[in-house]
């Protein structure tokens, strides 16, 4: 009899699978809270990491209307504010939030291992 039968192996996965073995977070995944108040984007790093070199784009599920900004470093725990005229498309549209409402942000950082890390937030 073999130890390791095709058919215990896939019992095997199966099993760490449905247990969670060997699914992790990465080890730095982004947490933000980010709001929308007196034509101001605040963006907070809730993180006990600094973010770098990041992207913040604004309204990212909508492709006609995804507004950037580029090059932003967030310390550990602390907050960033932007005029929401700092954001503009590809084209240089400035981002006007009476014709298209802030509903959510992709924020895309480098992190102390030397990777990058992403994460999607609904804008408060």
């Amino acid at each position: 009899m073999k130890l390791w039968t095709p058919y215990r192996i896939a019992i095997t996965a199966a099993l760490c699978l449905c247990c969670g073995v060997g699914i992790a977070e990465p080890p730095y995944s982004l947490h933000a809270t980010v709001k929308f108040v007196r034509g101001q984007i605040a963006v907070l790093n809730n993180d006990g990491f600094n973010w770098d070199n990041c992207t913040l784009s604004l309204n990212p599920s909508d492709p006609d209307w995804w507004f950037v900004i580029d090059s932003v470093d967030v310390g550990s725990h602390s907050v960033v504010t932007f005029k929401v005229s700092r954001f503009k498309t590809d084209q240089g549209d400035i981002y006007n939030p009476k014709a298209h409402p802030p509903v959510s942000m992709r924020i895309v950082c480098s992190t102390p291992d030397g990777g990058r890390s992403a994460t999607e937030v609904i804008i408060d």
